[in-house]
């Protein structure tokens, strides 16, 4: 129960971020989403590696691909925005 509230919160602030990195054009909040994204990749695995039950592993694939997501919205924003 624990692990299904903890990545549904991780879940919906990458959401929040994610909503907030389309809405504006420049890199605000990077260093908040970099670690939401690391948290939730790192958490999700680990979560992973402790032989989840089927809901938690539906939670655990929907979180790593919301970070995943993210993640490369981060590294395309950065990219355009340094070159």
């Amino acid at each position: 129960m624990f692990k299904n509230i903890l990545l549904a919160v991780l879940m919906v602030v990458n959401i929040v971020l994610i909503f907030l990195f389309q809405t504006r054009q420049a890199i605000y909040h990077l260093d908040i989403s970099v670690v939401a994204v690391g948290l939730t990749l790192i958490i999700s695995i680990l979560f992973l590696i402790v032989k989840p039950s089927k809901m938690n592993m539906i939670f655990i694939l929907i979180a790593l691909l919301i970070a995943l997501y993210h993640a490369s919205l981060l590294v395309m924003r950065v990219y355009h925005y340094v070159y």
